[in-house]
């Protein structure tokens, strides 16, 4: 009887050890770091925010700026923030809804925001670009991704949802528009075969 009692004692004592040497690994592996020397990037508040990484692992942050009421990004270069373009406010007013994009080789970065319709900006060397609108339709919701061909496309809840690509400087439908339904709150994702989702 006591060997017995010995016996699971010992497994029980076993078993503690094991399970409290995972669980410190776990705890440890779970913890959460600030990126930069801050907690905080923002200068004010911010809402709806957007992170994208580029191909060498910079981490690009968008969000609608209430220090300046406007659009802002900042990019992360492995030790500081800072704003891509030099400066917050990238928008002419308000951005509360945005999205944010980047191309497989990390050198062009796509801003969108609801202002006069759906409004786009690329970003590749020095400065900001507005480049033409997928629509001048008052819309809310919409989402942005670059294709691996390095294409940039556009879903918004005009029409009840659509697709677009700019080729050329021109937008283009693709498919069909009202599949959505209207869908809100839409994520848009690319894969390696140039197909949306």
């Amino acid at each position: 009887m006591f060997r017995n009692l010995y016996s699971s004692v010992a497994k029980l004592g076993l078993s503690v050890f094991v399970l409290s040497i995972a669980s410190s690994d776990f705890v440890k592996a779970q913890q959460w770091q600030n990126v930069g020397s801050s907690a905080n990037v923002s200068a004010g508040g911010s809402s709806y925010n957007n992170l994208v990484i580029d191909n060498v692992g910079n981490y690009y942050l968008s969000y609608y700026d209430v220090s300046v009421q406007k659009g802002s990004v900042q990019k992360f270069n492995g030790t500081s923030w800072s704003y891509v373009g030099g400066s917050a406010g990238i928008t002419s007013s308000y951005a509360t809804f945005n999205s944010l994009s980047i191309n497989s080789t990390g050198t062009d970065l796509y801003y969108t925001n609801q202002g006069n319709g759906l409004e786009v900006r690329q970003f590749s060397g020095n400065s900001w670009t507005q480049l033409a609108s997928p629509t001048t339709s008052t819309i809310n919701y919409h989402a942005s991704a670059v294709a691996p061909s390095g294409t940039l496309f556009t879903y918004s809840t005009q029409s009840s949802g659509i697709v677009k690509r700019l080729v050329n400087g021109a937008w283009e439908q693709v498919g069909n528009a009202g599949f959505s339904n209207g869908a809100a709150f839409a994520e848009m994702v690319i894969g390696t075969n140039n197909k949306v989702y």
